[in-house]
């Protein structure tokens, strides 16, 4: 999905009318949290560019899985799953496998010696046969940029933490003497190159220039973005919308991919949706995340995405 360098999706693109058809293309075309020619991850990260370029040769089968999806429908019903990263996973394996025509040499391998896990990898895949072994971890993550860190809608999850241990623990796994001798008794004696894909969405205070700010050299200028603001502060932020707008809220299992729909049913105005988050916050409802909806060549199609979050984020909850 071609997205401007403001975050917002540009309507002058095509849309794919299937939603896993959506979500499967949202997975090869979004843009990498990371930038790869960073000094930290430089040589670490898959590259966007080389993305989008398999995004072209396999656009023809997408078209026709548009068309058709059961063939992706059917895969993605033989692993269903209720966690957002799995589904993602389950993605990538299509992408590689079906689309490109990758050999998949493990999935989620975990690698033990002496009942002890020593770590686990995400893909193993030969882009062609007898090719060097590529080693992916991947990672999809939404976060929200506050005092000068970003950090997940949970607040324990935080971006540099994982940065730190994808890059320090995961994409070194292969470099272990004793992993290396797991993987030579499963007959895997090859060369293995690591590379991290993060794809995901860094979410901007309302208050600031959200669309355009830059805050890391690591991060990629292109990475999606959104906004995020508090509950009691939602009215303010609504009311410099155009009232012709509409609203969704998005389960998780839906953040993947730009949100679209042919009819307004089920839509929220921006009244509808103040008085929902309002009552949601005060029976102790966990973060939102939601989608303003734009009309346009006969539907609804997402303009902005925003999270919205209690009035004591990132303050923990303590457990009752």
């Amino acid at each position: 999905m071609a997205m401007t360098r403001t975050g917002k999706r540009d309507l002058t693109q095509p849309v794919w009318r299937c939603q896993p058809v959506r979500e499967l293309v949202a997975v090869m075309t979004m843009p990498g949290l990371i930038e790869h020619t960073a000094a930290n991850y430089r040589g670490r990260v898959v590259d966007d560019a080389w993305c989008r370029g398999c995004y072209q040769i396999g656009l023809a089968r997408l078209e026709q899985l548009d068309f058709n999806p059961a063939p992706l429908t059917q895969w993605i019903a033989a692993r269903k799953t209720e966690r957002l990263g799995s589904y993602f996973e389950t993605l990538i394996e299509y992408w590689l496998t079906e689309l490109l025509g990758y050999q998949l040499v493990a999935r989620n391998r975990v690698i033990s010696q002496d009942r002890r896990q020593l770590g686990e990898f995400d893909f193993l895949f030969r882009q062609h046969q007898d090719a060097t072994l590529v080693h992916w971890e991947v990672t999809v993550k939404f976060y929200l940029w506050f005092e000068g860190e970003f950090i997940g809608p949970n607040a324990r999850d935080r971006l540099q933490r994982k940065l730190t241990h994808v890059f320090d623990r995961q994409l070194c796994l292969s470099e272990s003497l004793q992993v290396r001798k797991q993987l030579n008794l499963r007959h895997i004696n090859d060369e293995i190159i690591p590379r991290a894909f993060i794809k995901g969405r860094l979410f901007y205070p309302v208050e600031c220039e959200w669309e355009t700010v830059r805050v890391a050299e690591e991060l990629s200028s292109f990475h999606e973005r959104g906004w995020w603001c508090r509950s009691s502060n939602l009215n303010d932020w609504l009311s410099t919308r155009d009232s012709s707008r509409r609203w969704i809220v998005l389960p998780r299992m839906k953040w993947l991919a730009h949100y679209y729909c042919e009819t307004e049913e089920g839509l929220l105005t921006s009244i509808a949706l103040a008085e929902m988050v309002a009552d949601h916050f005060e029976s102790g409802g966990p973060s939102l995340m939601v989608a303003e909806l734009v009309h346009q060549d006969r539907g609804w199609h997402e303009l902005t995405r925003g999270i919205i979050v209690s009035d004591c984020w990132p303050v923990m909850r303590r457990n009752r």
